[in-house]
């Protein structure tokens, strides 16, 4: 059964599942802990025009602003404004209908994790440690373990449930209600479905906009991208992919442009061995924001339903990631995680379908967490 896809990639394996690709179709209020006053210890500057959002009630304007890296205790802050979602129909790599650009305003300041979310935070929680170092013949993807792995073999309710438990820990509001939830999580997962063992019927916001939550959550699909990007219109925050003219660009082709700032599939082993072995976060460079391995290493579980149109009419505000309407998910970041069969796909605009339930080596997520109030430091 295929339970993840692609725009375009071949059919592959993963511990007994397949993954198909889609057809070729066209006040300032932060929480203590974290939230303590940021600086710019990570001097990564990027000039670019971003809309900015002046006030919480104001339409953004177009505003010149340095995009910088403004982080601290691992939590970078990302300043509201818009973008153009998707990639131009002549970027190599990318699918006919899923990624149809279209201009998308966030109203909301947030701050997310600098680093994919690590097996040692993950574990400090008391959560059992699912990743899986492997070298099974029909697997394509293995995670690495230490406590600077990103955590792997995450389906999207443990995710859920993570930040459910980080908000609690930190005296913060759930933002998910999770129904009718069996198993444990970070029990691991079926090697022949691909299926975790922590599963829920269904997810819901407990605030009337996931948005409004003060809690800990997934970052929607378009705050997602947003942060990848850092204000930056090409492929990667690094410019456009560098695909030889000799080299199908559905190939694991080495990228002189993914090298310094991604793990992808010709760099994390599978150009030589067939196996993508994920890696310890923040050996490449960071973009603009200061955030590492947004492109590569671990692919992202978001919250968003997966619509394989696109998605739909704009301009946008605010998406809803509209949970209940179509069944599955969508991640984010693919470069050597199980949607990462070939190097263009390492890209901003790059998106990956995948039933919740799946919990395979190779997926993981980071966190997010909306910033009330006025616009913090700048």
């Amino acid at each position: 059964m295929g339970h993840l896809r692609q725009g375009g990639a071949r059919p592959l394996r993963s511990g007994g599942s397949s993954i198909r690709p889609l057809p070729a179709r066209r006040s300032k209020v932060w929480h203590q802990p974290l939230m303590r006053s940021f600086s710019t210890g990570i001097a990564t500057l990027v000039t670019v025009a971003v809309s900015v959002c002046c006030s919480d009630s104001a339409v953004p304007s177009a505003t010149s602003r340095i995009v910088k890296a403004d982080c601290r205790d691992q939590w970078c802050l990302v300043r509201a404004g818009s973008f153009t979602m998707g990639s131009p129909l002549t970027q190599p790599g990318r699918a006919m209908n899923d990624e149809d650009q279209v201009q998308v305003t966030l109203t909301r300041d947030f701050v997310i994790q600098q680093y994919e979310t690590t097996q040692e935070e993950w574990m400090a929680l008391g959560f059992q440690n699912p990743s899986k170092a492997t070298t099974a013949p029909d697997t394509i993807v293995s995670d690495c373990l230490g406590p600077r792995c990103p955590v792997g073999s995450v389906d999207f309710f443990e995710a859920a449930a993570y930040a459910n438990a980080r908000s609690r820990a930190e005296g913060l509001p759930e933002c998910y209600d999770l129904t009718s939830c069996t198993g444990t999580v970070g029990a691991g997962h079926d090697a022949r479905t691909g299926k975790g063992d922590f599963q829920c019927t269904s997810v819901a916001s407990r605030t009337p906009s996931l948005y409004d939550c003060e809690g800990f959550r997934l970052p929607m699909e378009a705050e997602w991208e947003y942060a990848a990007r850092a204000g930056t219109t090409t492929a990667t925050y690094a410019g456009e992919l560098s695909v030889p003219k000799s080299v199908d660009p559905w190939s694991c082709y080495r990228d002189q442009t993914l090298e310094p700032i991604a793990w992808y599939c010709n760099n994390s082993g599978r150009k030589t061995d067939s196996l993508a072995v994920m890696q310890p976060v923040g050996l490449k460079e960071p973009n603009g924001w200061g955030l590492y391995d947004m492109l590569g290493n671990a692919i992202e579980w978001c919250n968003d339903a997966f619509n394989g149109l696109g998605y739909g009419p704009g301009p946008l505000t605010d998406p809803s990631p509209n949970f209940d309407l179509l069944p599955n998910g969508v991640m984010r970041g693919s470069g050597g995680g199980p949607c990462g069969a070939y190097a263009s796909g390492t890209t901003a605009s790059h998106r990956c379908e995948s039933a919740r339930w799946v919990a395979t080596p190779g997926i993981g997520f980071r966190l997010v967490r909306s910033v009330k109030g006025p616009r913090g430091p700048s």
